[in-house]
């Protein structure tokens, strides 16, 4: 939201970038230490998954919100937020065969009927 306020003249790939090598080892900072036993394996598997799920999940995610928050209101592109986890419902139930009960159907549309109502 601060990106669409002051309207900074930086590219949204910077900002991104910024956001992504300067917020983490702040939010390392305030980590409190693990009292159980949490081993973390610097192998290649390690690695790439944390470099998968950073640069392609996040950092293209946080590039694309970014360079629609410079061309549309905040308040309609934040409304398809709300769609991640019906997107990941509607994943589970094609891909892993998961049922759906009658609530997360439920659930689904409501969250559906809303981002309509925010897009009308």
């Amino acid at each position: 939201m601060l990106y669409k306020k002051f309207n900074f003249e930086v590219s949204s790939t910077i900002i991104t970038a910024l956001q992504f090598s300067l917020g983490t080892p702040i939010i390392l900072l305030f980590v409190p230490p693990l009292d159980y036993n949490f081993y973390v394996v610097l192998n290649s598997d390690f690695i790439l998954s944390v470099l998968y799920q950073g640069a392609l999940g996040s950092g293209l995610a946080y590039l694309i919100w970014f360079r629609l928050l410079s061309r549309y209101k905040a308040s309609v592109i934040s409304s398809f937020s709300m769609g991640v986890p019906v997107t990941a419902l509607i994943l589970s139930w094609i891909f892993l065969n998961e049922q759906l009960t009658i609530n997360q159907i439920l659930g689904i549309s409501l969250v559906l009927s809303g981002i309509f109502l925010v897009l009308m």
